[in-house]
């Protein structure tokens, strides 16, 4: 049976697309719901998986059953969510320092100030390396001390 399921749904998603079949299931259901006065049982579909980060489940965040308030049992949360809970490494504005890995490159995120040494947005960004875990290098080997929660922009390089 659950073979024939999945044939079903994978010929739909291939005819008119995965996120569409998602989109059209999540109306259908909300409507069945509402028209049966169960308002909120039906399921939603959130954001695409890069947007997650792992959820940490903590005993903290859980309900009398045991079940993870902020994941609600999918093991992930956004980005958003994650700030909001002080997940470390997590920073509000894309990648935080701590979350980058030995190597990889990076600018920090710009500040606003007045354009003439103190923050701007009109500067040109140094690109950095991360180097140890509270340490990166601008290529010109001057260690520079980072904040594992400072907001970065990592930069992909071929």
């Amino acid at each position: 049976m659950r073979d024939t399921e999945e044939q079903l749904v994978r010929e739909l998603g291939e005819r008119i697309g995965y996120g569409r079949l998602m989109h059209v299931a999540e109306h259908l259901w909300r409507e069945k719901a509402l028209s049966s006065g169960l308002q909120g049982t039906e399921l939603t579909i959130g954001p695409c998986a890069r947007e997650l980060v792992p959820c940490p489940c903590p005993e903290s965040g859980r309900d009398v059953a045991g079940h993870c308030d902020w994941c609600c049992g999918t093991a992930r949360v956004t980005k958003r969510v994650a700030v909001a809970i002080g997940m470390p490494g997590i920073s509000g504005r894309g990648a935080a320092f701590g979350a980058l890995e030995r190597g990889e490159h990076f600018i920090c995120w710009p500040v606003s100030g007045d354009n003439s040494g103190h923050g701007g947005y009109l500067g040109a960004q140094r690109l950095l390396v991360k180097t140890g875990e509270l340490t990166a290098n601008n290529g010109n080997g001057i260690e520079s001390s980072m904040n594992t929660r400072m907001d970065v922009i990592k930069v992909l390089l071929r």
